[in-house]
């Protein structure tokens, strides 16, 4: 067999076994639809609140505060699961919020904890924790001081840039390092089968939607549970797995995963083609509609075709007004096109768009050089950008390059 045969084999072979994927994908995900339908029907606010959208670490702290300051059981069974120290709850204070920017404390006669959130794997700051353990150094004693580092869902100790070596020495054993999936979770169904229903209606509701949110975030609720549960005996049958030896299946599971990466390479691959299409069909109609709009002495020019504005001068320095997109989305703004950004004349045109009456707001994010941007979505957009134009040719000082 010559090396062109064999080559065209292989080429055959493998579009066979990427085809058989594509094929499992679909039925994974018709099963996927019809058992979703299927699923006892879940209610939890917390979670439909927040759909497809995490909840910030301090809302989880704020969450575990009022949890702990609504029950003297729930605070006592806190630091007993967590310290395990058996204290009085008269004896204990949750100051928060806390202007020290520590997530949570909480102080006891004989101790000061400090918790600090990293549910979402929020970055750590330079000497974030060497820095809250020498604000409870001026109230406590070194072995009375407590750091609880709650994790997503595993161990994962800070570095040295958060947590000196030193000050790791220090509080040695007293550094507690655990997580939410495992033992956050676990402390909420301790204490949700201690607290009583019949007395403690509000703060028993509140744990079991909290753990419900938990378990959805984590993708472990008794849903979930049993979605994944026919997910899986789809694979294995489709596979034709359950008549093969270990070392076998582990190897269609490494060619499947394979083939999975090759699928998802190609697909992405469309995916942005098409998007960058798409794109392209959105700016030649919007071009179209703002010419349609906007006073015939503005001439719009394109940079590219996912971009269209125009240039004008303000106070002797350059901006442009533009309509564009990137990976967060189609935006309008202005930005400074003069080498040298005066702060002072971007920082009066600013002010002229975000306090007029039509309702303009400035991303945070913003680079230097833009004076105001925003993303918007493809309804809005046309009309933010000829709403923007309106307001800046009606300034005087403007001079519009042509």
């Amino acid at each position: 067999m010559n090396i062109f045969k064999i080559v065209q084999t292989f080429a055959s072979l493998t579009q066979e076994s990427v085809l058989n994927t594509l094929s499992l994908s679909r039925s994974f995900r018709q099963c996927y639809i019809e058992n979703t339908e299927m699923l006892p029907v879940s209610i939890n606010p917390l979670v439909d609140a927040h759909f497809n959208q995490r909840l910030r670490e301090t809302a989880h702290s704020r969450i575990l505060y009022s949890l702990l300051t609504g029950s003297n059981v729930v605070k006592k069974h806190f630091i007993k699961f967590f310290l395990d120290k058996d204290v009085s709850a008269n004896d204990i204070t949750i100051p928060y919020p806390d202007k020290n920017r520590i997530d949570l404390t909480i102080k006891g006669k004989n101790f000061f904890l400090i918790i600090e959130n990293k549910v979402n794997g929020a970055q750590e700051q330079k000497k974030q924790v060497d820095r809250y353990v020498d604000i409870a150094s001026k109230i406590y004693p070194s072995k009375e001081i407590y750091v609880l580092y709650l994790n997503q869902d595993g161990y994962t100790y800070p570095s040295e840039y958060s947590l000196s070596s030193k000050v790791k020495m220090k509080l040695g054993k007293n550094f507690i390092c655990k997580n939410y999936k495992v033992d956050i979770l676990n402390w909420l169904y301790s204490v949700n089968r201690i607290i009583p229903f019949d007395t403690e209606q509000q703060l028993k509701s509140s744990i079991v939607v909290y753990i419900g949110y938990l378990e959805e975030y984590f993708g472990n609720s008794k849903r979930q549970i049993i979605m994944n549960n026919k997910l899986d005996k789809l694979i294995v049958e489709q596979l034709k797995l359950d008549n093969k030896s270990t070392s076998e299946k582990l190897q269609v599971i490494e060619d499947e995963l394979e083939n999975v990466q090759k699928l998802c390479e190609r697909i992405e691959f469309l995916q942005e083609q098409y998007q960058e299409e798409y794109d392209e069909e959105n700016f030649k109609e919007w071009y179209n509609k703002c010419v349609g709009i906007i006073d015939d002495k503005l001439i719009l020019t394109c940079q590219s075709s996912t971009e269209f504005g125009f240039d004008f001068d303000y106070r002797k320095s350059k901006f442009r007004c533009e309509v564009s997109v990137d990976g967060g989305g189609y935006y309008w703004g202005i930005k400074c096109l003069s080498q040298r950004i005066c702060k002072n004349v971007q920082g009066k045109l600013k002010d002229i768009v975000l306090n007029s009456k039509y309702g303009f707001h400035n991303n945070e994010e913003n680079a230097p050089e833009w004076v105001v941007s925003d993303y918007a979505s493809e309804s809005d957009i046309v009309e933010r950008f000829v709403t923007l134009t309106s307001i800046i040719i009606q300034q005087p000082e403007v001079i519009l390059c042509q």
